[in-house]
Order: C-alpha cells, then structure tokens, then sequence
C-alpha cells in the first residue's frame, strides 16, 4: 500500500480513524488493553509537511508506546478506555459491511486536530525566544493558534461530552497568554484528568516520532494541558431564588396598587388623600429646582373628585368603598410613569441630561467590545488590537480611540454627581448654619443609600446568581465569581469593594463606580460645612485633595511603571482604575464648580438685569471657553495616539506617566468650562441638541442602564459556545441591539424598583406624612 501523492490530499480524502483504523484488528474486546482509539485522537492523518510524521510511522510509534503502559496507571482511565474501545467497535463495523454509528469517526470529527494542534503549537513555542512573542500568526497577539472544534456536533452523539482543554503560559495573566482552547469530543465515562492525558500522551508521540531536539526541548518547556469537560451550566442556587421571590413579590405589589388605583379613579373605591387625587395629566412640566433631576414620585394638582366621578358612571358609595391605602400608592404604575413623565424647564442644567445619556452611550459601547474578550473570545483579536504585523487594528484607529476611551464617561458621571451635591445642597442648606448642615449628614447618607442600594443590589445578584442559571457554554467560568460575591457580599452592601482594588472587579464588575461614588459622598458633607463656614477653605480643601491625588498618581505610575495600554500588562488597571484615592479628582472639581456656580449665580443676582458682559465680548469668552474646552477634550482622548499604534506601546515613559494622572482631571476641567458656557446660554446649537426633552426622559432611565447592561451582555456574550468574529459591522449591530433592549429593561425596572421604592421611602422617612400638593 502506497501513501498519496501529498500529505494535503491525504488530509483532505482520508478521516483520520480510517487511516488508523485499517491496520488494526477488528473487533476489539471492550475491556481489552490495546488502544487503538487513542491513536486515532493522537495522530491524525497529516504528515503536517514532514517526511518522518506520517500517519502510519506516528500509528507504530503510537501503538509501540501504548504497550509500554498497563493499565488502569495508563494515559486514561480503565472506564474512559472501555468507552472508547466500544466506540472504535462500532466504526470498525463499517469495514466489515455492516452499520452502527461511526461514534469515533463522529468525535475525532468533533474535535481539534491534536497533531495539528501539538505541532503548531510547538513551532510557535520554540521560536518565541527567537521574536517578539506577540508577532506574526504564530504570536501570541493574533490568538489564532486555537481550535474551538464543534460543539453542537459533539453534543449530538449521545454518550459524549464537549472537552475544552487551555495550555495556559502565565495563569491569570492577559488573555493572549495562551495557547488554546482546544477541543476533545470523549465519551461521558472519561474525565477531565483522562483528557489531559490524552493531550499529554499525544506530546509523547510528537515527540518520539519526530525525533528533534528542539521539539524536545519545546515540549519540556511547555506547561501541562488544563481541561474543562462538559457544559459549564448552573441551576438556579437559593440565593437565585430568593431574588427572583423577592422580584416577583415586588413586581405583585406594583401590579396590586395599579389595580387599586385603577378602581379608585374610576370612583370604586376612596382616596385617603381626600380632596386631592393621583390623577396625572400627561405631559407635565415643572420648573427648575435647583438643577435637579426629579428622583420623587410626583403627583398632579387636585381636580375636582366628584366631577371626574360622574363622567366616568356610577360607583360604590363611600361606606361600601374601601380606601386605598397611602403606602400603597406609592407602587401605583400611575404614580411611577407620572413621575417619568414630569421634567423640568429645558433650561439652565438640563443640558446635564443629554450628557448623560450620551455618556450612558459610550459605557455601553466600550463594554459591547470588552464584554466578548472575557467570554469565549474573537477569532481576529489582531484586528482589534495592533500587535507586530497586524493589519490597520481598529483599536489604533481615529475612530477606534474614541472606543478605547469610554472610561472618560465614568469620569463625565463622577463630574455630574459631585457638581449637582454641591449645587443642590447650597441652596438646600442656605438658611441652616454650618452645625445644623453638619447633623444632617446622618440623613443624607440614608438617603442616598435607600436611593441607589435596591437597583444595585437586584441588579447585581440577578447577575450573579439568576443569569447563570441560563447558560450552558463550556467556557465562561462562574463558580469562581459566584463564590467571591458570596464571601464578599458584605463589601457591597457597603460600597467599601473598591478599597480592596485588585478584587474591585471579581463580582459584578461595573459596581466600583457605585463604590467609589459612595466614598466620594461620605466626605461631602464635611467639605460643604467647612464651605459654609469660611469660602476660601471651601474652595482650598478640594483643590489641595486633587492636586495631592494627581502627585499620588504620577509617583505611582513612575514606580510601578504603569502603561496605558488595555494590553501592556501593567497593573493600571487594579492600581489606578478601580482606588478611591486616584479617581477622586473629577467628583471633586464637580464640586468645586458647583460651589462656583452657585456663587456666580448670587453674584448676578447683586448686578439685577445687568449683564456682565456685552453681546460681544460675551461670545468671544464663550468662544474661548468652547475652544479650550474641545482642545482639552480633544487631548485626552488623542494624547495616547502614537502608544496605541504597537503593542506593547512606545510612548516615553513620563509622558505615559503624566497622561495617567493628568487626563481624567483634565476632562473634569473641560467639562466644567463647557457646562459652564452652556448654563449661561452659550454655545446654543450644542445647548439646544443637550437640552431635548427626550433626553430628559432617557436621563432618568440611565442609573438603571448602567445597573442593567452587565445582565443583557452576558446574555449575548457570555453563552457562547465558540469566538466571535470582530468587525465594525458585527460590533455595530451588537452595540445597538445592546443599547435598545437595556434601554427597554430600565423603562421598567424604573416604574417597577426605582420609582416606588423611592416614594415609599420619602412616604417612610416623613413617617407616613405625604406632602400636600397645591
């Protein structure tokens, strides 16, 4: 018998179990201690281009090695072998005229190709030292040296499992620091110590049967196979059911009080609030209060209850009617979507809730490229990411930096809250001296806590304990974080996660945002009475805490040599991203122009009609402000451009340095200046596009956005059962499909969580007194 003609055409006509098959005899005991099945996994068909690696020379060096190993000590274990040897049974059949399923035939199909596999693998590997390691299709930085096999093919061949097996060259470290996954489709009985043995095993006869030193050396070097077997699937855990109980129960209450409500504006039962009623007459327009969003529910003026009674029929009198309870109309859907309806003047500050929901956007879009990367991967992410070689990467690109810096949106939010705490709470507290502001701080914290804890803590544990409960992917592991949040819970409930940074992002990774703004707002209070009582230390405190954070910074990044770049492998993103200490700058300029606003605004108030300036010189400083702030904006997202053309990046280093510390403060200045411009009525096309009322409607909805994308990207993202294939195009519609069903799922998370627990809670605090509504 001679071999074909090339090994190409011996690739393409002969499956590998017939080539390893033909020479062996048939059938086989299934105890029996022969392996040819694992032959067949081992060696394939493929000379890969070498004269000494054909099929049959591998098939005798294969058997040969295999009668060295008694078993059950052998390369698996003596049921996972039993299995095989009955599924090489049943392909052996074929040759003898008669049929049964071809199981072997069916796996080996299934999975990678382990010859293939080895050999590339060990030809990248022993040449590493020889380049850059992330260079060229062998590197690191392509990740194409990876076989993700058939899943569904696998999974269809009753009997068998789906086997994921990972060479992993730094545990924990980028996800380039790999070779694999690689696929293994075995029987049930083999486990995933018998599937490392098969890889392992399968080294052996690379090895002996090429013969060469530096596939030798290689494969000594090469660190030990690590293999997941089965689906990595979850079953809904008490603590799942607790929240979806609790969900259900909340949702049943809401449901009950609309009901209620329902009837008792159709007059079948009586209002506790006498004269006054929840009617809400749509669209509702209230004026601006201090430059806040409205949070409480609102309630429309009082109508007149007995006319609106006689239009609608007939209905129960008042001794037969049953009252609606007050506590219960704050779960009125009626209530929730009246407050969602109610905006303020489009004036002033509202041009904060375009902001917003545009940094809302650019959240989302810079998760929708990271949130595939943690699951099953991409198959190009050298088109993503400019390793050496690459070609035009859209992370290198103009376009593709404006991605890559979507964590100036955190930065945008930090901005908004600390500037609306100092602007609100100036006028709040105008009247109350310093101590009585002081003792109040027990009340703010409450009253923050019970504003944002109940969407958090549904959001997070859905995502933590609910949404594994439908995956059945065998590659995005859960236990590991499932178990962090549970033996951590308490640094949540807390907002003290982040003081811990390199465990900040282990559960429910976005929540150090809430945790450092919480931080943030426990010392509010005290800088707004040191405000109070003398103006300059007001002013002073903040800005000596910034400047020593930004010194911090710079230090820091010097000495631990901290890169911007997402895949230098530096510690900037534990170390810098997640601390309190070096992301309080923005929340503190917010503050500090906050405090400056409200004192221009009092400082206008002295001029009365009076402008300050002329029309002209007005629009020339408003010119300037713009420009200095575009160029600033413009600087931050832009200045890392030249590091982000390699990987690892060639920026000089005190300019990497610098760039760390100095852009997120930076981007709070160049907001401040261009809030500031359109507060007063500047730069009115960008004033005008801000301040919509649509973008009123979206801005109360993007707090449960942001709680809620994590659970729609792992939707999409996290259950994959092979990469995605990174271009524009797939990354556009993912983005939008993200965009549009969590903006849906926050509509109702707002009129059925935040919304009436945040009516309930003002209900509460004032001890069951609603206020009156003229």
């Amino acid at each position: 018998r001679t071999h074909p003609p090339s090994f190409a055409v011996q690739w393409l006509l002969f499956p590998a179990i017939l080539a390893s098959a033909w020479d062996l005899p048939s059938p086989l005991d299934p105890s029996s201690d022969h392996h040819p099945a694992l032959c067949a996994f081992v060696c394939g068909s493929s000379s890969l281009g070498n004269a000494a690696m054909d099929s049959d020379r591998c098939n005798t060096v294969c058997r040969d090695k295999l009668g060295e190993i008694p078993l059950p000590s052998g390369v698996v274990s003596a049921s996972c072998q039993q299995e095989l040897n009955v599924w090489y049974n049943a392909t052996e059949s074929i040759l003898d005229g008669t049929y049964k399923e071809p199981k072997l035939l069916e796996a080996i199909f299934s999975s990678s190709n382990l010859p293939v596999a080895l050999a590339t693998m060990v030809y990248s590997f022993a040449t590493i030292p020889l380049r850059n390691p992330t260079a060229g299709y062998l590197g690191f930085g392509n990740t194409y040296i990876k076989d993700y096999g058939k899943y569904d093919a696998c999974n269809y061949i009753d009997g068998a499992q789906f086997c994921i097996t990972t060479y992993y060259l730094q545990k924990g470290a980028m996800t380039f620091s790999k070779y694999g996954p690689f696929a293994t489709c075995v029987p049930s009985a083999c486990s995933s110590d018998d599937v490392n043995g098969i890889w392992k095993f399968a080294e052996s006869t690379l090895n002996s049967t090429l013969k060469s030193p530096e596939v030798s050396m290689a494969l000594s070097l090469l660190p030990s196979p690590e293999t997941y077997c089965g689906d990595r699937s979850y079953s809904l855990s008490a603590g799942g059911i607790t929240v979806v109980c609790i969900l259900c129960i909340l949702a049943f209450v809401v449901l009950v009080a609309s009901a209620w409500d329902y009837l008792s504006r159709n007059g079948y039962c009586k209002s506790n609030q006498g004269s006054e009623s929840m009617y809400v007459n749509l669209p509702q327009t209230s004026t601006e209060q201090d430059g806040t969003l409205p949070i409480a529910p609102s309630e429309s003026k009082s109508i007149n209850q007995n006319e609106e009674t006689k239009e609608r029929g007939p209905s129960l009198t008042t001794e037969d009617s049953i009252a609606f309870p007050t506590s219960l109309q704050c779960f009125s859907l009626y209530k929730s979507y009246g407050s969602f309806s109610k905006i303020r003047s489009r004036k002033g500050t509202a041009v904060l809730d375009g902001i917003k929901v545009f940094s809302m956007m650019w959240v989302i879009m810079g998760h929708s490229l990271a949130w595939p990367l943690i699951g099953a991967g991409v198959t190009d992410l050298g088109a993503l990411v400019p390793w050496p070689g690459t070609k035009n990467p859209s992370m290198s690109t103009w376009e593709g930096q404006i991605i890559m810096s979507a964590k100036f949106s955190v930065d945008t939010f930090y901005f908004i809250s600390g500037f609306l705490a100092a602007y609100v709470s100036i006028s709040k507290f105008r009247s109350k001296s310093w101590f009585k502001t002081l003792c109040s701080t027990p009340a703010m914290y409450l009253h923050r806590f019970l504003r944002i804890t109940p969407l958090y803590m549904a959001a997070m544990w859905t995502y933590e304990e609910v949404l594994p409960a439908f995956f059945t992917s065998p590659f995005y592991d859960y236990t590991t974080e499932q178990q962090f949040c549970r033996d951590h819970w308490y640094r949540h409930i807390f907002y003290i996660q982040t003081m811990w940074p390199a465990d900040a992002p282990k559960c429910f990774i976005v929540s150090w945002y809430l945790a450092n703004d919480m931080i943030f707002f426990l010392f509010f209070p005290f800088l707004l009475t040191i405000f109070k009582v003398n103006r300059i230390a007001g002013y002073a405190l903040p800005v000596a805490i910034c400047v020593t954070s930004i010194i911090y910074s710079y230090v820091k990044a010097g000495e631990n040599e901290w890169r911007i770049g997402q895949f230098d492998g530096s510690k900037y993103e534990p170390d810098y991203n997640y601390p309190p200490w070096t992301r309080c700058p923005t929340y503190l300029i917010g503050i500090i122009f906050g405090f400056f606003y409200r004192d221009f605004q009092a400082y206008k108030s002295t001029l009365g009609r009076k402008p300050i300036f002329g029309s002209w010189p007005k629009y020339l400083v408003d010119g300037i402000l713009v420009s200095l702030a575009l160029f600033i904006f413009g600087a931050c997202v832009y200045g890392a451009h030249s590091d982000l053309q390699t990987v690892p990046g060639e920026m000089d280093a005190y300019e990497n340095y610098a760039y760390i510390a100095l852009t997120k403060p930076a981007w709070a200045i160049a907001l401040a200046l261009l809030c500031f411009v359109m507060f007063e009525d500047g730069a009115q096309t960008l004033s005008w596009m801000l301040s919509r009322e649509m973008f009123a409607y979206f801005g109360k909805l993007t707090f449960g956005m942001y709680m809620i994308h994590p659970l729609m990207l792992g939707l999409f993202d996290l259950r994959m059962v092979r990469e995605t294939r990174f271009s524009v195009t797939n990354y556009a519609v993912s983005f939008v499909g993200i965009l549009g069903i969590t903006l849906v799922t926050s509509f109702f998370a707002h009129l059925f969580i935040e919304v009436p627990l945040a009516s309930f809670e003002d209900y509460a605090l004032k001890g069951g007194k609603r206020k009156s509504q003229k």
